[in-house]
């Protein structure tokens, strides 16, 4: 029995659909979702596409869904009508026929629409995602409806167990800054060719495994000047020093009590009081990525360290952190 032309096209079709979809349900879930809204903000289209799918990712994933068991149902078809006339001349009998066109029609699409696609995507999901972005976004546009339908009854029937869905904002996990820092690293040739907001965030990364001491200024090294110092000879240390900022202290360099900031010196203040700004004091054992979140919620740059006896071990600033 020849083969129908119409049955050839909906088998290969449908393989097409429901490869793309599998491929791209598994590169959804393998992608950075990160890289996609960094990819929006510097005007990327693939970016703007993929970023307006993440706040509700279950209705991207549903409407892969739909489109793969829409595609399997006409493979299903299609197989069938070029299998069975074939299988009925050489096997004589309905139930094996059904055993046989069954497994072949199975294997193909396992092969072919499932393993082959999800593995090759999951090669490079963010490149894969940005390449089909505009497919994906027809796709979603095109099983809107049926895939509301499917998510109300899923919902519907959730309900009946007591169980409520709760969408909520996409948020960017730790994983995510990870990964992204992973790939924007791999990609550059040398150190030279990253981003200063790329060495930011990696430095910020690590900041969670390093204790304040051990990238503090020691108490050795600290330049500071008593509050009670003419301007003229703090002015001088600032050029001598070379430094932004020095610490002030009352009697001795054991009770810190401020910072002043060199570029106070252009407005000639008549004492060290004048210009005095606070500073947090903070023990050598805090983590240093907490004293970065100090320095943010308070927008302070500058933290005296404090030894067990209460004493000034050293200090640390913004600069030191990242």
């Amino acid at each position: 029995m020849a083969l129908s032309a119409t049955d050839v096209v909906l088998i290969l079709a449908s393989m097409l659909v429901s490869a793309l979809c599998s491929g791209l349900e598994i590169a959804f879930v393998s992608s950075n979702k990160l890289y996609f809204e960094l990819q929006r903000k510097q005007g990327s289209l693939a970016g703007r596409l993929i970023a307006g799918l993440l706040p509700r990712p279950a209705r991207l994933i549903g409407t892969l869904l739909v489109g793969n068991n829409i595609a399997l149902v006409v493979y299903g078809i299609a197989m069938a009508r070029v299998l069975e006339p074939w299988f009925l001349e050489v096997l004589h009998s309905e139930p094996l026929v059904l055993v046989a066109q069954t497994a072949v029609s199975t294997l193909i699409i396992l092969v072919f629409a499932e393993f082959l696609p999800k593995t090759l995507f999951r090669l490079d999901p963010n490149g894969t995602l940005s390449l089909f972005a505009l497919p994906l976004r027809f796709l979603y546009v095109l099983l809107w409806l049926p895939m509301m339908l499917m998510t109300g009854v899923s919902e519907l029937v959730l309900r009946l167990f007591g169980i409520r869905s709760r969408p909520g904002e996409v948020a960017f996990g730790r994983i995510d800054l990870n990964e992204f820092l992973k790939e924007a690293t791999d990609n550059a040739n040398d150190d030279e060719d990253l981003d200063a907001e790329v060495e930011y965030f990696r430095n910020t990364l690590e900041l969670s495994s390093i204790k304040v001491r051990e990238v503090m200024i020691p108490r050795a090294e600290i330049e500071a000047v008593s509050v009670e110092e003419p301007m003229a000879e703090v002015f001088k240390r600032f050029n001598e020093s070379g430094l932004s900022k020095l610490l002030v202290y009352s009697g001795n360099v054991d009770n810190i009590i401020g910072y002043v900031h060199g570029k106070e010196m252009f407005r000639r203040p008549r004492s060290v009081r004048s210009v005095l700004r606070p500073v947090n004091h903070i023990p050598g054992t805090m983590p240093a990525d907490q004293v970065l979140q100090l320095f943010s919620k308070q927008r302070g740059h500058v933290a005296v360290v404090v030894d067990e006896f209460g004493g000034t071990a050293g200090m640390v600033t913004m600069e030191d952190l990242v």
